[in-house]
């Protein structure tokens, strides 16, 4: 990642001069884990602790993840994940459409 462009080397100035370039900002993405098992799923943060009431009013993303997730895992769509998977636990990013900026540069 370029974080100056004083730190280019000559052949990287000389690329950056010559072709478009275009920066992707990825802002404000959250990782979490969803644990399943017999009696239902868990959702826990990156580093493993579970997401709690307080994570759910402070922190928005837990309250969008939270919510989308009472959507999807419905007790069929469990059961179902537990038939063929059995207890697992699964990682996943959630970044909002919003957060997205891309700009291209000539």
């Amino acid at each position: 990642m370029i974080k100056n462009i004083i730190d280019l080397t000559v052949k990287e100035m000389q690329i950056l001069k010559t072709s478009p370039v275009t920066v992707t900002e990825m802002l404000d993405g959250l990782r979490f884990k969803v644990v399943f098992s017999d009696s239902g799923y868990m959702i826990k943060t990156a580093k493993g602790k579970v997401i709690d009431e307080v994570d759910y009013i402070v922190n928005g993303f837990y309250r969008d993840v939270v919510d989308y997730m009472k959507n999807v895992i419905t007790p069929n769509t469990l059961n179902k994940i537990i038939d063929v998977l059995g207890k697992c636990e699964a990682t996943f990013i959630y970044i909002p459409e919003k957060t997205y900026n891309v700009i291209v540069y000539n």
